[in-house]
């Protein structure tokens, strides 16, 4: 009587087994970021520096500057020196290289399940999103940017999220916020939107232009304020 009921019982905790593994998938790349990347001493870049000192001086209530006096625009990625002023004002100006560190990795974490995500859904199969985004999270090259105080890694995340909002769940509000603040972390951004949107206007016409038109005007008030002497230099 054991016998026939074990074996009765197999096949169903068999299948509960792989359900339950199968939801923690998406865990494994997040682990291996945080196995390879954490442990990671940081290697600043001489580039941060420019970001760190201008987020010291908005935390220090000394404007957006990288010396005292009137604002001048010297850093590329006004985002991510913000999100670093602020977090200096909560404590201390000293703690800006690790916080910098701290947001890569968190934002990687996220990156790597985005791109288990994403992956699967290309896909369908477990195994081959597994191996894109634990390949992704080891790159030597990521690594080191990763570690060197940059904007890299929420840059990547806010593309990653901005791709997956606006050409897969086609989302007219969080595609073009997204979008708007991987724009705000590095200009350069326009470059990988213009493809996404072209291929937008091509397959769904309206969406595409009202979602043109909210990022425009979501990035406006700041290049307003960013380039207000379109003649003036900017010097660094």
């Amino acid at each position: 009587m054991v016998g026939p009921a074990v074996r009765g019982q197999s096949p169903m905790l068999t299948k509960r087994h792989l359900a339950s593994l199968q939801s923690r998938l998406p865990l494994l790349p997040i682990a291996l970021v945080l196995l390879v990347q954490a442990p990671r001493e940081a290697a600043v870049f001489d580039d941060a520096f420019i970001t760190f000192r201008y987020a010291r001086s908005i935390a220090l209530s000394r404007g957006f500057s990288y010396n005292p006096g009137p604002p001048v625009l010297g850093t590329t990625t006004p985002l991510f020196t913000a999100i670093l002023a602020f977090i200096a004002s909560l404590g201390d100006s000293a703690s800006i290289p690790s916080a910098a560190f701290a947001i890569a990795v968190a934002a990687d974490c996220v990156s790597a399940w985005f791109i288990f995500r994403l992956a699967r859904a290309a896909f369908d199969d477990d195994t081959t999103a597994i191996l894109l985004a634990a390949t992704w999270a080891v790159l030597p090259f990521r690594l080191s940017i990763a570690g060197g105080g940059l904007e890299a890694s929420l840059f990547t995340l806010l593309l990653l999220v901005s791709f997956e909002r606006l050409v897969i769940a086609r989302a007219l509000v969080l595609g073009p916020l997204f979008a708007a603040l991987a724009i705000l972390t590095r200009p350069d951004a326009a470059i990988a939107f213009a493809p996404i949107f072209a291929y937008l206007f091509l397959r769904d016409r309206p969406f595409s232009v009202r979602a043109s038109a909210l990022l425009v005007a979501l990035i406006t008030p700041w290049a307003g304020r960013a380039f207000p002497h379109p003649l003036t230099p900017i010097r660094p």
